[in-house]
């Protein structure tokens, strides 16, 4: 199947590129999902009774999704996005999935909705194992039956879920989201995405970009925070400071994001870097017509004066305005720093999630007084970045309901609801002294300000405020000498 991402002949000495989708094993081989998961509980079906079995399924899937909310989420985002409408789409899901898994038939496919973001469309697909077909009166027969009363899958009902994500812009950052993904896998010790194939052309019964990659079982934090008690509130906390310290634990000598040209080798031994894009747009990497290159290990200091010239020349070249006294004071805060010893010249540069918050935390409930991180998603934007950025800390924890997640204002304040004093008080325990200093230090949060406009760019009158304010309240902080 000529549609499916292959290694360019230069890349064939085993680069990132996934397998052809002629080489995926056959689902019904594979492992099966544990039955009593809350989500494919309730959307396994026992194949056995064939037709019955394929119109129940066709029923469930058009008029329940994972939330109570997807039919609205879907109308919503088809005018949003401009998609087109999740009933003819998933038709052309269940067709890609039989391009992909030729050997499988279409009643052991189910598609469901579920609720993207601003950059990605997901789908979820679930292929069932076909089953030989019995007598209805058999002892199996009336298990099934039973099972799908209750909504429950039967014992040997056998299923694996899959989650199928569709750029809704720029397609030609999949390859690094790939290699990324790969990498974080082989360097982090909590479960990460699978991909398992992609494609970044439409030539294919999609008709568009996509990447196919292993459902990871659980819900999002968010939507379980709130049935949680504190008990189980405080295990989630212990548990994403740990993924924290991880994360600022995996280094490089260089900045930048994980190349596409990376081999297999390369990701063992610790990766290949490109610079970041310049511009890059929001938190896209490989977006189209912005400027990258290989990486060369360099100082903290040296690596944000050179966004503030890459940023400066690209408007110019543009032919926009070059914001010039923004950069200027960018520069001098930076070299300010760099002098008081916080840019320290040895410090190596640290894997950055990027977007780690709630939503994008998936957990299951492990018992009254604990819960099971099972993964973490939506690593699109993930990079090397200068160590302030890796120590920032999950103030989300423990901020006040309406705080913005990138303003870190009253991340080191105490809370004033005795719960989120505690969940504040646990970080510091796991994170430690050193670690929470870097965290909360006002010169570090201005620098993580920083740092959101130098690899974004200057978009609007807004991030011209927040420039301002940055330089203003550096100032506060260190007056210059008269």
């Amino acid at each position: 199947m000529s549609h499916i991402a292959q290694p360019t002949p230069a890349q064939l000495d085993a680069r990132t590129s996934l397998p052809h989708a002629s080489d995926l094993p056959n689902p019904s081989t594979l492992e099966t999902e544990d039955s009593e998961n809350e989500q494919a509980s309730e959307k396994e079906q026992d194949s056995e009774n064939e037709q019955d079995s394929e119109n129940e399924r066709d029923n469930e899937n058009d008029g329940e999704n994972w939330d109570d909310g997807a039919s609205d989420i879907s109308e919503t985002s088809t005018i949003a996005y401009n998609q087109e409408p999740f009933a003819s789409f998933k038709e052309k899901a269940r067709s890609l999935t039989l391009e992909i898994w030729p050997n499988i038939r279409a009643k052991d496919v189910t598609i469901d909705r579920v609720q993207g973001g601003g950059f990605n469309r997901i789908i979820a697909i679930t292929i069932f194992e076909s089953t030989p077909k019995v007598s209805i009166f058999s002892r199996q027969a009336i298990s099934a039956f039973l099972a799908r009363c209750l909504r429950r899958p039967p014992k040997n009902c056998i299923s694996t879920q899959y989650i199928l994500r569709i750029p809704r812009n720029h397609a030609s950052g999949m390859i690094y989201d790939v290699t990324t993904l790969e990498y974080a896998a082989r360097c982090v010790h909590f479960p990460v995405p699978k991909p398992i194939t992609y494609d970044t052309t439409d030539q294919n019964a999609l008709g568009q970009a996509y990447m196919l990659q292993e459902r990871i079982p659980g819900k999002p934090l968010i939507d379980l925070w709130t049935s949680l008690n504190f008990e189980q509130k405080a295990s989630a906390v212990r548990a994403i400071s740990r993924i924290v310290l991880q994360l600022h634990g995996v280094q490089n000598s260089c900045a930048g994001i994980i190349s596409k040209e990376n081999t297999i080798q390369d990701l063992e031994e610790g990766a290949r870097l490109e610079q970041l894009p310049i511009p890059r747009a929001f938190c896209f990497v490989g977006t189209e017509g912005a400027r990258t290159g290989p990486t060369t290990p360099q100082t903290t200091r040296d690596f944000l004066i050179s966004l503030c010239e890459r940023q400066r020349n690209c408007s110019v070249e543009k032919g926009e305005l070059a914001f010039d006294d923004i950069w200027d004071s960018f520069s001098k805060i930076i070299n300010t720093m760099h002098q008081l010893g916080l840019l320290p010249d040895e410090d190596s540069f640290h894997l950055y999630h990027g977007d780690l918050q709630l939503r994008n935390i998936l957990a299951e409930i492990a018992g009254p007084t604990s819960i099971k991180i099972t993964g973490i998603l939506d690593w699109d934007s993930a990079v090397f970045a200068p160590k302030f950025m890796s120590t920032r800390a999950p103030f989300f924890l423990w901020a006040e309901e309406e705080a913005h997640e990138e303003d870190e204002e009253d991340a080191a304040a105490l809370p004033t609801d005795s719960e989120k004093l505690e969940f504040k008080r646990i970080f510091e325990e796991v994170a430690g002294t050193t670690f929470s200093a870097f965290s909360y230090l006002p010169e570090y949060v201005l620098a993580r300000r920083i740092y959101y406009i130098l690899t974004r760019g200057v978009r609007s009158g807004e991030d011209i405020y927040y420039a301002k304010e940055i330089a203003a309240e550096f100032e506060m902080l260190h007056p210059p000498l008269l």
